[in-house]
């Protein structure tokens, strides 16, 4: 159930986040005077600064996101360079995006299954 969860949630995020940095953002701005590697930069510094807000309200979350933004840049700059490499298809870069959080998301609930959706216990007295 907990997995199922996880591709109802991380599906739309891997193709509404695709559609929007490297669809509209990284090829609209490559379009303009930044050109490609301009545009591909920018939109992948976009992808890591948007993320900030994974971790406002968390306890530390301000340490955890100077450590996980310039991580999540990278990994914005890697799904840009997918899409260039795919002529431009975001079928590749909407696949991995997807498959990253959603092994993140399974080796979470393997490390620490009692703070996951989904946890229910079953136990009787003997």
């Amino acid at each position: 159930l907990g997995e199922a969860y996880n591709v109802s949630l991380y599906l739309p995020v891997g193709v509404g986040e695709e559609e929007l940095f490297r669809g509209a953002l990284q090829a609209g701005l490559g379009e303009t005077s930044l050109g490609l590697w301009g545009g591909w930069a920018v939109a992948s510094a976009l992808f890591g600064a948007a993320h900030t807000f994974n971790f406002v309200g968390e306890e530390n979350g301000v340490r955890t996101a100077a450590l996980a933004v310039p991580y999540l840049m990278i990994t914005g700059s890697y799904l840009g360079l997918v899409f260039i490499k795919a002529d431009f298809s975001l079928r590749r870069s909407v696949a991995l995006h997807f498959w990253y959080d959603f092994l993140l998301a399974t080796m979470d609930f393997v490390s620490d299954p009692d703070h996951q959706p989904f946890v229910a216990r079953f136990a009787t007295s003997f």
